[in-house]
């Protein structure tokens, strides 16, 4: 990936939350959710520090690490007045990845859609996430028994069920 981009950082505010976006892996490394108090008087913070939403490409070639891929930011707004980070980059080989991310006013929903493309042949491609999102407090294990996801994968949708998911 295309190291000479800077590493960039973006912000969103509303009024539920506050969210801090890089360019390094194009993700979120900080959520704080406004109207709540943590221990102190910070703002309880969801999300903290880097790689706590990582995401590897698992290539025919081997595991491309998204976290450590440099991403170009470009920020717009929709109608309805939902605003999107989209981050973009570009393997040498042509493959690129973009993701968008939305941000939907008076809602704690963030939507992110992942798009690959300049792929020679699409089949041995796959996109895990490493750790998941990590347990903002208590035991971790209720959330892993809990997790599930739903993917639409060209024209066809497949989910897994809460608790099905591999470690990778």
């Amino acid at each position: 990936y295309g190291e000479a981009v800077a590493e960039e950082l973006a912000r969103i505010e509303t009024d539920l939350y506050g969210d801090t976006f890089t360019g390094r892996g194009g993700r979120l490394v900080s959520w704080k959710l406004a109207g709540f108090v943590g221990p102190g008087t910070d703002s309880v913070q969801i999300v903290r520090g880097a790689g706590e939403l990582g995401l590897v490409l698992e290539t025919p070639r081997g595991p491309v690490d998204l976290d450590q891929a440099m991403f170009t930011l470009r920020r717009d707004g929709v109608p309805g007045g939902t605003e999107r980070f989209i981050f973009e980059t570009t393997r040498a080989s042509g493959l690129r990845v973009k993701k968008t991310y939305s941000f939907r006013p008076g809602s704690y929903l963030i939507d992110l859609l992942i798009e690959i493309a300049g792929a020679a042949d699409a089949t041995g491609y796959r996109l895990a996430w490493k750790g998941g999102i990590p347990a903002a407090e208590g035991n971790g294990k209720h959330y892993e028994r809990s997790a599930g996801s739903i993917v639409l994968l060209g024209k066809g949708v497949e989910t897994e069920k809460p608790g099905s998911f591999k470690k990778v």
